[in-house]
């Protein structure tokens, strides 16, 4: 037997309904990593062990290893920029280097922490410096 009009229109409020409730699980559920300073992953660093990390820090010069026939990128962050205090947290990347990749500039990483505290990458985005600044115009 055929749906009412009325029945066809809960039918598809219901459908909409569904829907948004799937998109909404799925999409929180994907980005459930959490966001950390480098300063937080390396005080909490137990806690944080094999759980997805997103990891914002500053690239530190000296500790850049670039080997491009494997292409492999070492490096640290810093938990603000030109920090020399040492507090560094090493991260390993699987990928291409960015060719903004230079100490100093900003970078996020996503990945999980290993027993020896190294951030294993799966991503990683380096914020380009701005090249404008405030300044009054003349």
């Amino acid at each position: 037997m055929p749906l009412s009009r009325k029945g066809r229109i809960f039918a598809g409020i219901g459908v909409v309904f569904a829907a948004i409730l799937f998109l909404m699980y799925f999409g929180f559920s994907k980005s459930s990593a959490y966001y950390q300073t480098v300063e937080e992953v390396l005080n909490n660093g137990s806690e944080l062990l094999d759980k997805p990390l997103r990891v914002s820090g500053y690239l530190v010069g000296d500790e850049i290893d670039w080997d491009g026939e494997n292409v492999l990128l070492k490096f640290a962050l810093a938990p603000r920029p030109d920090d020399s205090s040492g507090n560094y947290l090493p991260v390993i990347y699987h990928g291409i280097k960015p060719n903004n990749f230079e100490h100093g500039n900003e970078a996020i990483v996503e990945g999980k922490l290993d027993a020896n505290g190294v951030l294993t990458a799966d991503k990683l985005m380096v914020k380009c410096p701005s090249k404008y600044e405030e300044g009054s115009a003349e």
